[in-house]
């Protein structure tokens, strides 16, 4: 039992706020493992969008910022957009579409009716893919807007 307000805001932070460190651990490990294994299907399925550099942590839990209970880890993966145009929106000025220029292009094989490419079929690839991986085979998947979020059952 704490006796001061600094003791009581330490056990505070430690038993209701902070992460612990194992679970700090083991959080950064999944998260590895899963771009991993990302990477081993873009590698391996030739129907999968390509991917460029390493993925990148945002988000809370990438600023050592996130708070209990730990239930995401945000990650970026940075497709490769070689072959398409942006185009800005005559609607809105801070929407762009990115145009399919050529045919050869890695993000060709996701196009729309108007040969714009079309993000939410890039999204139902990935979330199909990370269906197959098997630590994750409990996991709930599901398309959220702009993101494809994986829920483990484990944690």
């Amino acid at each position: 039992m704490p006796y001061t307000v600094w003791g009581a805001f330490k056990e505070f932070r430690e038993k209701t706020v902070d992460l612990g460190a194992e679970k700090t651990k083991s959080a950064r490990s999944s998260r590895d493992y899963l771009v991993d294994q990302l990477k081993a299907i873009a590698k391996n399925d030739l129907a999968f969008p390509r991917l460029i550099g390493n993925y990148l942590s945002f988000g809370s839990f990438a600023r050592s910022t996130k708070i209990q209970p730990l239930d995401d880890i945000d990650i970026l993966l940075p497709l490769v957009g070689t072959g398409t145009v942006s185009v800005q929106s005559s609607n809105n000025v801070y929407t762009y579409w990115l145009k399919i220029a050529s045919p050869d292009a890695p993000l060709a094989i996701f196009p729309d009716d108007h040969g714009y490419v079309n993000s939410t079929k890039i999204l139902n690839k990935i979330k199909n893919s990370l269906a197959g991986i098997s630590k994750y085979k409990k996991a709930e998947i599901k398309k959220n807007m702009e993101a494809v979020t994986l829920s483990l059952s484990s944690y």
